[in-house]
């Protein structure tokens, strides 16, 4: 049985495999260079939003029109519900803390408790081990029922 390799034939075509593979990588690259692009212009239209946002806010806000009134009130009130929150927690900031005294039941840990040793934890680790790697004791092969218990059934 005679077979012919074409050795010529099998290189175009890994060259050709190869150039694919290329030519996908490449494409994939562009994508991702694009998609990164577009979310880098989004957020630059969302900072522009906001800044002309605040410059509208900032020039309006003692006499707004109708169409911008809603949302001028919305932000009022988000940022007097900030002034409030940012009040109580500089009360709780200036409060004393609050000390509570519990006393130890007989029991509970306490500071005098002593650490076990290296020579014991290392003891527990070795006795664990075995004990996991063990061979598990077979089961007892069950009696077989007396023979009353079968004439009962």
């Amino acid at each position: 049985m005679n077979i012919t390799i074409d050795l010529d034939a099998i290189k175009e075509k890994v060259g050709t495999i190869a150039q694919a593979g290329v030519a996908q990588t490449k494409k994939v690259a562009t994508i991702a260079r694009l998609k990164t692009d577009n979310m880098a212009q989004q957020d630059a239209i969302r900072k522009a939003y906001l800044a002309i946002g605040r410059l509208c806010y900032a020039k309006y806000k003692d006499a707004p029109d109708e169409e911008l009134a809603l949302l001028f009130a919305k932000v009022d009130n988000a940022l007097a519900t900030i002034a409030a929150n940012n009040a109580v927690l500089e009360e709780m900031k200036a409060a004393e803390e609050v000390v509570i005294d519990v006393e130890m039941q007989a029991g509970e840990m306490s500071d005098d408790v002593e650490e076990p040793s290296v020579d014991d934890v290392m003891a527990d680790v070795q006795e664990t081990v075995a004990e996991a790697t063990a061979e598990p004791e077979t089961p007892a092969e069950p009696e077989a029922p007396a023979e009353d218990e079968n004439k009962a059934e």
